[in-house]
């Protein structure tokens, strides 16, 4: 029996008892034969919720992965699997029971396992992986990456479940990875240190930058250790501390589809240097909306006034835009280490915010 079929079993039994506790308080009956019948409901809903948590068995994907008939099937079938794997992943992360660990780290492989074989259909499609790094990146030490702590800002105007959701339908993420991305933002799961899944990002390394600096700029999430976000980019962008942060929460939380094998080292210092080239664009697009901004000012014969958010400068960049030239100087000045398909995404969540 599905999980599904499982759960929906005590559909009907829960509005009926629902039903007849509206009676019961229509009627006035006793106390006691309401308690009873509310006792009853709960029961019945924690079974439901049992029933709707409680994921299949890993052989079971194992099992369809191996009754696919050639090679070309298993590889179309395997991201469907890992997606089915990943669902009892999160629904083990967003239950309040207790969890085996040894139960997770089986689904975490077998996740794991079906994404090593779905890899080859998409493997380097928007990920740069550049032989020969610039010049001055090429020599640079890489700084040891320290262990990074996130908080979901739940007073934020923008909601960790909007973003997800509109990260999903601008294709960065499937389903079950936009539960997992607000799972482990969350801190959910978080039991297992020494062997946890990582969010599959449908894009490229700048483009996963670009989601977390503006996440943390506007005060989506908080990323710690870091510096406050409004100084980090605008007076004090270089610093160390403030690039190994998000290049750590880059390192542990998401994984890519690299179009070939790189050693660790390799690895860091590739999340590295894209993390410093998307931070230095993030710095370019603040002082391009503001150096346009001065212009204006001065051609129409108002006063200027320097932006204090990231919120507002995502807002004047879609009012400045209209003028001739203008979007694409900012765009040209960021080059390609800015998603500006991200910085999208923000300016609608900012907008339906309101």
């Amino acid at each position: 029996m599905s999980n599904v079929s499982q759960a929906g079993a005590f559909d009907a039994e829960i509005i009926e008892t629902s039903h007849r506790i509206e009676h019961l308080v229509q009627e006035g009956a006793p106390y006691d034969q309401i308690e009873e019948e509310q006792y009853k409901l709960s029961r019945l809903i924690e079974q439901k919720r049992k029933g709707l948590y409680q994921p299949k068995d890993p052989s079971y994907y194992i099992d369809q992965f191996i009754s696919c008939l050639t090679p070309e099937d298993r590889q179309k079938k395997s991201a469907e699997l890992a997606e089915g794997a990943l669902a009892s992943i999160n629904a083990i992360m967003e239950a309040n029971d207790p969890y085996d660990p040894v139960h997770l780290e089986t689904f975490i492989s077998v996740v794991e396992f079906f994404r090593y074989f779905a890899a080859n259909e998409t493997a380097g499609s928007d990920v740069v992986v550049d032989d020969d790094a610039p010049a001055d990146t090429a020599n640079v030490e890489i700084p040891m990456f320290p262990e990074v702590f996130v908080e979901v800002n739940l007073q934020s105007k923008i909601k960790i479940d909007n973003l997800a959701a509109a990260l999903v339908s601008r294709g960065y993420l499937t389903t079950e990875n936009s539960r997992l991305f607000i799972n482990r933002m969350m801190g959910r799961g978080s039991g297992v240190h020494d062997n946890h899944l990582l969010v599959a990002w449908n894009g490229d390394i700048h483009s996963a930058v670009t989601l977390l600096t503006f996440a943390s700029n506007l005060g989506i999430i908080d990323i710690k250790p870091k510096k406050n976000p409004e100084t980090a980019i605008i007076d004090d962008p270089d610093t160390t501390e403030s690039r190994t942060t998000v290049a750590a929460m880059i390192l542990h939380n998401f994984s890519f589809a690299i179009p070939r094998p790189l050693t660790k080292e390799q690895y860091e210092r590739l999340i590295y240097r894209q993390t410093k080239e998307t931070k230095d664009a993030v710095e370019a697009f603040h002082h391009a909306i503001e150096t346009e901004r001065k212009s204006l000012s001065l051609a129409e014969n108002w006063a200027y006034k320097p932006h204090k958010s990231i919120e507002s400068i995502i807002r004047e960049y879609y009012r400045i835009i209209d003028f001739v030239g203008v979007a694409e100087g900012i765009r040209y000045q960021c080059r390609r280490h800015l998603s500006f398909d991200i910085v999208d995404v923000y300016h609608d969540l900012i907008m339906s915010s309101e």
